[in-house]
């Protein structure tokens, strides 16, 4: 199994991730390595994403990660590696391997005031073909605790993109996020936030409306500006609920680009016994085009980055002090790369997860 040469990690994100993994002399406190080992086979009833025909196939998932954690005075690094690898038996083009390497920066400004920042990079690659899914990300927050129960905070979120189907394309989406968090008593809490939001393309150019109706490309690249607003309310006992509702709008100067969009979601995790866990979510998003009518194909989404709607079941079971087994099956309806258009997918899946 051949997959593309190019370097899934771009060079200063990773010298960045040696440089924390390699200072232990200079830091005052080191964390212990902690890592996992997860080896899953699935069931995956339509691997390509497709609206038509999809093609259902048996694959195993193998998946690995390692971390660690940091302390220089008031400066704290926490780093970590993530790799996923997916063996189709059917659709071995759908056949890939995920890279994660992240870090996560906090810096204890004044007492209760925190600078966090965030460095990461998500490449995907696939097997047999040049298709392929990367970004980088950086994140810049300050966080304060006015009083016990109430925290705010403001964050700023860069992400660049660069999808690679039939050809090339870049964009670089932009977030500011203000958001506060009001603890009611120890167990229930409501999280809020508001966001402007920005999206630039490098290589797709917008579409516009002839007189009569028709789709017609202009010379100008599409750029969206838009906002959100996100509540959160999460309760913590003997069970863990929470019910996060949002709605999101986009302008754009594509007519293909502009939309509204409600989601809603809900979750419960609790245990049975001492050693059996379960969780489950279910998840609906309403997304409202304004001219839902015109098929035009987004080359630049990858149609497996975002959930819409979803339902999801896991039971895990705890066996001695680092060996967990589960049962998981989702159903999910996500947006395909055409505008307006679904898929469905199930996912079956049985595995083990080794903690170290």
């Amino acid at each position: 199994m051949k997959f593309r040469r190019s370097c899934p990690i771009k060079p200063v994100w990773l010298a960045g991730l040696l440089l924390a993994s390699w200072m232990p002399g200079v830091l005052t406190e080191l964390g212990a390595w902690e890592g996992q080992l997860q080896v899953t086979p699935y069931y995956d009833s339509n691997a390509g994403e497709t609206i038509q025909s999809p093609v259902g196939t048996p694959g195993i998932r193998v998946r690995t990660s390692a971390g660690n954690s940091y302390r220089w005075g008031p400066l704290r690094l926490n780093g970590s590696l993530f790799l996923q690898g997916f063996g189709n038996i059917r659709a071995e083009e759908e056949s890939k391997l995920i890279l994660l390497p992240e870090l996560h920066i906090t810096y204890q400004l004044l007492p209760g005031v925190s600078l966090l920042g965030s460095l990461s990079h998500f490449r995907k690659s696939h097997y047999g073909s040049n298709k392929s899914y990367r970004w980088s990300e950086y994140t810049a927050a300050i966080q304060h605790p006015f009083n016990p129960q109430f925290t705010g905070w403001l964050e700023f979120i860069s992400r660049g993109t660069t999808t690679q189907f039939r050809t090339k394309y870049h964009y670089l989406a932009s977030e500011l996020q203000a958001g506060c968090r009001y603890a009611f008593h120890r167990q229930l809490s409501l999280n809020g936030s508001l966001s402007l939001l920005r999206i630039e393309h490098k290589d797709y150019r917008a579409w516009d409306l002839t007189d009569q109706g028709q789709l017609i490309r202009l010379s100008d690249h599409q750029k969206d500006i838009g906002a959100a607003c996100n509540l959160h309310l999460q309760y913590r006992d003997q069970v863990i609920a929470g019910l996060h509702s949002g709605v999101e709008s986009m302008q754009s100067n594509s007519v293909i680009g502009s939309y509204t969009q409600f989601l809603l979601r809900g979750y419960l995790t609790g245990h049975i016994g001492r050693s059996t866990f379960y969780h489950v979510v279910l998840q609906v998003t309403q997304k409202n085009y304004r001219y839902p009518q015109y098929q035009v194909a987004r080359w630049y989404l990858d149609p497996e980055s975002s959930v819409q709607n979803r339902a999801h079941f896991r039971l895990e079971r705890l066996s001695g002090a680092h060996l967990r087994w589960h049962l998981q099956v989702s159903s999910l309806q996500n947006e395909s790369i055409l505008l307006n258009r679904y898929y469905d997918k199930v996912l079956i899946e049985v595995g083990g997860t080794y903690d170290w």
